[in-house]
């Protein structure tokens, strides 16, 4: 009668097996949360360039120039060339987090903090100066530049 022999530890087989397990439950869960960073970039990309583009027709339809204002918090348009976020008409919160730059007509590029701002002038035509925005959140950077007289988009 042979006897059974009873063993300690796993075989290779095993450990294999269980870390390919391992190793699928944390490549899914890494996709789950960098999913909703690149969303919320790419949601706040939109909406920019929407704010943007509809500033044009409201200096056209109203024969005023209109101002985009950029400061750390939010960006907010306006009649006025140095308007407070109280006077603006509507405005765009920047998510948290997010680092923004912006170059006019090709310039030296300016950081959006807390003591720096920047403003954006669309003419009573709609005519507007050529602006580039760069920005960074949760990872992933975005560039873009809209385009003198007309404020479409050319994407890098």
């Amino acid at each position: 009668m042979t006897k059974l022999q009873t063993r300690k530890g796993f075989t290779i087989l095993e450990l294999v097996i269980v870390l390919g397990i391992f190793a699928v439950f944390a490549g899914s869960a890494a996709t789950f949360m960098f999913k909703g960073t690149n969303e919320e970039a790419n949601s706040f990309y939109a909406k920019l360039q929407n704010f943007v583009r509809d500033t044009k027709p409201y200096a056209l339809s109203e024969q005023t120039s209109y101002y985009i204002h950029f400061d750390k918090d939010r960006i907010w348009r306006s009649q006025k060339e140095k308007a407070t976020f109280q006077e603006s008409y509507k405005n765009l919160p920047i998510p948290e987090g997010a680092i923004l730059f912006l170059s006019k007509n090709g310039e030296n590029w300016t950081k959006i903090s807390e003591k720096k701002t920047f403003t954006w002038l669309f003419s009573r035509s709609g005519i507007c100066e050529s602006v580039t925005l760069r920005f960074t959140l949760n990872n992933s950077d975005f560039e873009c530049t809209f385009l003198e007289l007309t404020a479409a988009v050319s994407q890098k």
